[in-house]
């Protein structure tokens, strides 16, 4: 699976993602401090899923994106995995 990587997710789990031979593109590796609304389109760029820590992202990307978000995120939280739609 190619993902790209949020710089708020710690390098322990990029490193673990590789280890398990995933494709990983890591922010903090690529743009170190880019804006927050331009790593969707890094993703989309790289044909990418975006994984991130952030927990205002999906608000935002709701408020901004609208319809096109709708079924487009899980959340992970402990040991549960919450969808939203």
């Amino acid at each position: 699976m190619k993902l790209l990587v949020d710089e708020g997710v710690d390098a322990p789990i990029v490193g673990r993602l590789r280890g398990e031979g995933h494709e990983v593109l890591y922010v903090a590796e690529m743009r170190p401090g880019i804006k927050d609304p331009e790593v969707p389109a890094l993703a989309r760029e790289g044909g990418a899923l975006l994984l991130t820590a952030a927990k205002d992202f999906v608000a935002w990307a709701l408020r901004e994106h609208g319809a096109e978000m709708v079924g487009a995120f899980s959340v992970p939280n402990g040991k549960r995995l919450r969808i939203r739609r």
